[in-house]
């Protein structure tokens, strides 16, 4: 019984535990929300991206209301102030993103023809590069993408 209180005391530090994010990205993304909203990061990867020169951060976070969320990628200059490049939403819920031959991978579930709002089933995965200060999506990954410009 006591190892039962113990895991159950210790259990919602496990689930709940947050990425650590520092104030320059915390900033950026604020200037995202409305009042009233809040986000939490779900992912940091770095790398090199097409259409950028040099290596960036990317930010996977959710923007959270009162009765909504959205998904959003932010793009940022690798460096210590952490730069904005771009932001974009993302469709559907979003489970991992990663960056592979120069170009962000993101997997999620989208809604299928015979799903519930709230149930998406359609496993997906999108590409996107930077186009300046854009985020595109890329239709044709198996194409070769360098990470300049």
């Amino acid at each position: 019984m006591k190892k039962i209180f113990y895991i159950l005391l210790f259990l919602p530090s496990i689930v709940f535990a947050s990425i650590e994010v520092n104030t320059d990205i915390k900033s950026v993304i604020k200037k995202h929300l409305h009042e009233r909203e809040g986000f939490k990061v779900q992912q940091i990867v770095h790398g090199s991206v097409a259409g950028h020169t040099s290596n960036v951060k990317v930010v996977q976070w959710t923007l959270m209301g009162a009765s909504y969320w959205r998904n959003y990628i932010t793009v940022l200059e690798f460096s210590q102030n952490n730069i904005e490049i771009s932001t974009k939403q993302l469709s559907g819920i979003t489970k991992s993103i990663s960056i592979e031959n120069n170009l962000i991978l993101v997997n999620s579930k989208e809604k299928g023809p015979n799903d519930a709002s709230c149930c998406p089933t359609l496993k997906t995965t999108r590409y996107y590069k930077l186009d300046k200060t854009k985020i595109i999506e890329v239709n044709n990954p198996n194409k070769s993408f360098n990470s300049t410009p």
